[in-house]
């Protein structure tokens, strides 16, 4: 009995709720969504219009959302006429969906009340959003040619009277040739003197060289599509033109020499003869406990001849009276009148050589005494006085 009247009191509460708020329960029909409703792409940034049948008259509020709970929701705004065009926000999504709600007519309620009742609709299933720019075409290939490969191992081949032989490591292989540039020692600039074509990995530089003078040189690969990066730099200094007499086999005695005194310090680019100040362009080192100058400021005053071969020879050569002396670039051995002789008895590390930028370095005291002459060392100032012909 007590159960049939609880159950008899919450019915009747239920109704009499239904009549007091009959706007809980929405309206039998509302508004019909035309589109989108399942199936369409719209693309981000473009204007689409939504269409809808029913309530012509009432206002609706838009929302585009995810079929996906929580995903996203976003109000665009009131439609009403059937219609409303909005922009496509920035959101991709494959399960967008439309949904319009808004107050569709009215009730009259318990003790004449009037309250609103409310129509909505939504998508009947997912649409697109996407960037226009997504949809993917398909293209033709597009064949790339790089830039050739820039060449390596620049080096002197070899080296004449008159001309210098490069030859370089080629690693490209789409090069339509080579250039090859060249700038002096006293210039900074680089001139490009010629080219050569695919595949060649040589050059002579047969230009009209100063004598005495260095040049530097580089090498670059081209295409259609531009230049390489550039090799390493090698330099070639160019002998000076020396006539170098051949020995008498019977030369006349001497007559007695005129005295020559040479004073020269380490480090200092002035020198004496006999008193006369005088310049050279590049001033005495110590190496390996040896004074190296070049030799011409020796053998010049003396009179004597001096001569160099280049190449792989890489020999120097000053003759005087009847001493004809030959030296050879990175060997301690020399020649006297073809003898070998050592050019430092107590230190086989002591040879010519030569110093950036190509200038050839020569054992001053070697050659002074094999020339007749006496060398003093001072080391308290670090000089030199050479005395020709020795006393």
């Amino acid at each position: 009995m007590k159960k049939m009247v609880r159950s008899t009191l919450l019915i009747g509460f239920l109704i009499g709720l239904l009549m007091l708020f009959p706007s809980m329960v929405l309206a039998d029909s509302g508004p019909t969504i035309i589109q989108p409703n399942g199936g369409e792409t719209l693309y981000i940034g473009e204007e689409y219009t939504l269409l809808y049948e029913g309530y012509q008259t009432a206002n609706f509020d838009v929302t585009l959302y995810s079929s996906v709970e929580g995903e996203f929701s976003i109000n665009l705004g009131t439609a009403t006429g059937g219609s409303f065009t909005f922009t496509v926000p920035d959101i991709v999504s494959s399960t967008a969906r439309i949904r319009i709600s808004g107050i569709v007519g009215s009730t009259t309620g318990a003790w004449g009340m009037i309250f609103p009742v409310f129509g909505s609709d939504s998508s009947d299933a997912d649409f697109n959003i996407m960037h226009k720019g997504l949809i993917i075409q398909p293209i033709d290939p597009i064949i790339v040619i790089p830039f050739a490969t820039a060449p390596t191992n620049l080096e002197i081949a070899s080296s004449e009277i008159g001309s210098v032989n490069l030859s370089w490591t080629d690693n490209a292989s789409s090069e339509a040739g080579f250039k090859i540039y060249r700038r002096s020692a006293s210039s900074l600039f680089w001139v490009e003197i010629d080219t050569v074509g695919a595949n060649v990995t040589t050059y002579s530089d047969n230009d009209a060289l100063v004598f005495g003078a260095t040049y530097y040189y580089r090498v670059a690969a081209y295409n259609i599509f531009g230049t390489s990066t550039y090799t390493n730099e090698v330099f070639h200094t160019v002998p000076e033109l020396v006539v170098l007499p051949e020995p008498d086999p019977d030369p006349d005695p001497d007559p007695t020499p005129d005295p020559v005194t040479i004073r020269l310090q380490i480090g200092q680019m002035t020198h004496t003869v006999n008193g006369v100040v005088k310049n050279m362009d590049v001033a005495p080192v110590i190496i390996e406990g040896r004074t190296l100058l070049p030799v011409r400021y020796i053998a010049e005053p003396l009179g004597a001849g001096i001569g160099w071969v280049g190449g792989t020879e890489s020999k120097a050569s000053v003759s005087l009276g009847g001493t004809y002396l030959e030296m050879w670039i990175g060997n301690q051995m020399a020649r006297i009148n073809g003898i070998p002789t050592p050019i430092d008895a107590y230190n086989s590390n002591v040879a010519p050589l030569t110093l950036p930028p190509g200038r050839t370095m020569l054992p001053l005291r070697f050659i002074a005494e094999a020339l007749g002459c006496e060398v003093n060392w001072n080391a308290i100032d670090q000089s030199v006085e050479v005395i020709y012909p020795a006393p």
